[in-house]
């Protein structure tokens, strides 16, 4: 392992600073305990980001005795980015501070435009619109996500099934030589995990997978807090691990992938074969709470099928928890509780799989994209 030189240390020091504080309010005698860095030199390191306006020095902790210490805070006004959002409904387009919080997010629908840079000019007039306010140096940069397959490390848009629009295109490329700033690219899934472990259910579980179930099955799967990538980038594709060898021929190329059987419409298409038609994954909820035990059924399927993929990373990764997004969110525990009952491996013997909802609501799109941008500036493993 390369030494880091004495100007490449003090950046990495600053950066722990700037993440711990980032994660929760802290004093310094704090940051001293989580670093490992003597009081001198979290004094000199927090000084200077003061004096950057990255952080202030906001309330006083409670103390049991003696005088209670200051708590550091991120100034969210310091920095901002912008995160774009590419899917087959179209766009959306918004502005995050460095808190995680969505200043601003614009919709955009996808078939307003003749082709990929038709549809960038425009949205980069929008980012200038959204961007006017703000002085350029604080700026930090967009993140872009999209369904995969895609080459994040080389900016670049595959083959996603059913968005042949954007098919083997150079967004991240197209997108900064027009803006003229750093542009990050990963998978919708993936960075979902990632501003999950920033900002959501994954703070406090470490090692989780994030299952996003919808037309389709994405997953990202972190590692001790690091996004795992694999090595080409197409790590964590649960969606197309099989739970029938035997099963029908899915278009990756595998038999019996799991996004065939519970995907949202193939788990509605299963509810037609037994004699239920149900126009939505809410109604069939609905219609399980009520006390319709067939549309339970139903329900209770789909946790089989989930489980049996999770279960596989579980035991393959030593997950602590699976962290559900998409649309199985809502009144998502009748389906948390079966697949938590259905999760099978070594580990369920040691302790118990958690199974829950991801708490990014609302404008998760936006802060997943932009969060790539983030996520380098604070120096955090992505």
């Amino acid at each position: 392992m390369r030494r880091l030189n004495s100007a490449e240390m003090k950046a990495e020091n600053r950066s722990r600073v700037l993440s711990c504080v980032r994660a929760e309010p802290l004093s310094r005698a704090d940051l001293a305990r989580r670093t490992g860095l003597t009081r001198a030199a979290i004094t000199g390191i927090v000084d200077g980001l003061i004096a950057d306006g990255l952080i202030v020095e906001g309330a006083r902790a409670e103390a049991p005795v003696g005088r209670s210490p200051i708590l550091l805070e991120v100034r969210p006004q310091a920095r901002f980015a912008a995160g774009l959002n590419i899917s087959r409904e179209g766009y959306v387009l918004g502005l995050v501070d460095l808190c995680g919080d969505v200043t601003v997010a614009q919709t955009y629908a996808a078939d307003e435009f003749a082709s990929p840079d038709e549809a960038l000019d425009f949205l980069c007039e929008e980012l200038k619109r959204l961007t006017a306010a703000h002085r350029g140096d604080r700026f930090l940069g967009v993140g872009i996500t999209a369904p995969g397959p895609l080459d994040a490390a080389a900016g670049r848009i595959l083959h996603p099934p059913n968005l042949a629009f954007w098919e083997d295109f150079p967004v991240a490329d197209a997108l900064a030589d027009r803006w003229g700033c750093p542009v990050r690219l990963e998978n919708n899934a993936k960075a979902l995990a990632l501003a999950e472990k920033d900002y959501g259910a994954g703070r406090a579980l470490g090692s989780f997978l994030e299952l996003v179930v919808d037309t389709g099955i994405g997953a990202g799967i972190v590692l001790d807090g690091t996004l795992f990538r694999g090595t080409s980038g197409f790590g964590s594709e649960l969606g197309h691990c099989s739970v029938d060898l035997h099963g029908p021929l899915c278009s990756c190329g595998n038999r019996g992938c799991v996004e065939l059987y519970a995907a949202i419409p193939n788990i509605l298409r299963y509810a037609q074969t037994q004699g239920m038609c149900f126009s939505s994954w809410e109604a069939l909820v609905d219609a399980a709470e009520g006390g319709d035990a067939s549309a339970r059924g139903v329900v209770e399927q789909e946790a089989a099928y989930l489980a049996c993929a999770a279960t596989n990373a579980v035991n393959l990764f030593d997950l602590a928890g699976v962290v559900l997004a998409g649309t199985v969110t809502y009144r998502h525990a009748l389906l948390a509780e079966l697949l938590e009952q259905r999760m099978g491996g070594i580990m369920r013997h040691v302790r118990p799989i958690q199974v829950c909802a991801s708490a990014l609501t609302g404008d998760a799109a936006v802060l997943s994209s932009a969060n790539l941008v983030l996520a380098d500036f604070f120096g955090n493993k992505r």
